[in-house]
């Protein structure tokens, strides 16, 4: 594909082409759990822009217009823009083979045909990098977030950095990150070193049930571990939630739930779960030979990689350290909050840790007419998807004869 590649065969070595996020990521898909995905390259934009790029850079030229005025018509030119065939194509044909991927490695009752995606869109000009994220379901909603990450992005800080570079628009880099989206039980943050006193021999964890603008945005004290490389947990302070940020999985939108005051002495993480996230940060360390900032996301009970940073060394002082071990508590059954019971969270995502199941006593005839049974729901329900539908509908049949 000319404009599109595949999140699983990147490395850090593609930064340039796709940014640090996706590159990292890529590095990692076959040591950690990261959910499946693909990236947009920056020639998609250019491509979109060509038509256009004369008159965009009118407009970032025009000296006579403020910040605010080229914001807006920047985005207007960008609106009018139609995607072009070839980009268009690409998508569809990457987003269906994605879906039937995912779909087809599950019992074709586990999970919708259509997956939901997170697009993560990020603009970077030498120095100057900007990001903008919507969620989508299905190829138009798809297609519609990328235009509207594109828009989003001319806001007026960068159209300033533009102006004050003298940077044309072919000199602009956009990517885009599709990936599976996971409806976050909890979340959270692990450094490999002590964030406090920059000591290098220790993990920090910190996490909270939901979505991590908990902590981040309202600035909540998360339930937090410090342990030791040794494996040896010398912190642990629970905290209780009063609340927490989910995903709407019909339409991505951010909820704010309450959590039953019965429930918030729930534990958001006990010491197995603790040491063995300490432990693959240990081996994602081991693996870059870098202190790593990572952020992980935990649907039922396992945890996905979002993010890794690489974070420079800190010199530390000459002192002595004292080294105090938390006594271990005694294990305990992980509990679910009933908060989260009737959560939109019911969907599998592709990792790739993924095990393939035992298959179950099926006939080729049963699973082709629960298949179409299951896509004649889907077309009475969404008429206006039956073209991807038909197309997904023959591309996970294609995979399944084929593994046949």
């Amino acid at each position: 594909m000319k404009h599109i590649t595949w999140l699983k065969d990147l490395n850090k070595s593609n930064e340039r082409l796709v940014g640090k996020k996706a590159a990292l990521l890529g590095e990692i898909f076959s040591l950690a759990s990261v959910p499946a995905g693909f990236v947009i390259l920056p020639s998609a934009f250019s491509q979109f822009i060509t038509s256009k790029s004369w008159e965009l850079n009118i407009v970032l030229n025009n000296n006579s217009l403020n910040k605010v005025e080229k914001s807006e018509r920047i985005r207007g030119i960008i609106r009018s823009i139609t995607l072009p065939k070839e980009i268009k194509t690409e998508i569809s044909d990457i987003y269906t083979d994605f879906c039937a991927s995912l779909f087809a490695k599950n019992e074709p009752h586990a999970m919708k045909p259509i997956i939901p995606v997170m697009v993560r869109t990020t603009m970077m000009i030498s120095n100057f990098t900007s990001s903008s994220t919507l969620w989508a379901s299905g190829l138009e909603s798809l297609l519609k977030s990328l235009e509207s990450c594109w828009i989003n992005l001319f806001d007026e800080q960068a159209i300033e950095y533009i102006r004050s570079n003298k940077i044309n628009v072919e000199e602009i880099k956009i990517i885009e990150l599709v990936q599976s989206e996971i409806y976050t039980h909890k979340s959270g943050i692990i450094y490999t070193l002590n964030p406090d006193t920059g000591e290098e021999d220790e993990i920090s964890i910190n996490t909270c049930w939901g979505l991590p603008d908990y902590f981040y945005l309202d600035e909540k004290q998360p339930t937090h571990y410090l342990i030791t490389k040794n494996l040896d947990i010398i912190e642990r302070d629970h905290r209780q939630q009063g609340y927490a940020y989910l995903l709407n999985r019909k339409t991505g939108e951010k909820l704010k739930r309450i959590i039953p005051e019965e429930e918030r002495s729930i534990k958001v993480m006990n010491d197995e779960e603790a040491i063995s996230l300490a432990r693959l940060a240990m081996k994602l360390e081991e693996h870059f030979s870098e202190l790593l900032k990572i952020e992980f996301a935990t649907y039922k009970d396992k945890s996905y990689i979002i993010q890794v940073d690489i974070i420079p060394k800190v010199e530390i002082k000459d002192q002595e350290i004292e080294i105090r071990e938390a006594p271990r508590e005694e294990p305990d059954k992980p509990e679910k909050p009933s908060f989260l019971e009737d959560s939109p969270f019911e969907i599998q995502i592709e990792t790739a840790e993924y095990t393939e199941e035992e298959p179950q006593d099926h006939s080729e005839h049963d699973f082709e007419t629960e298949l179409s049974e299951l896509f004649a729901k889907y077309n009475e329900k969404f008429p206006e998807l039956s073209g991807t539908l038909k197309k997904l509908e023959e591309s996970i049949l294609k995979v399944y004869k084929a593994k046949k």
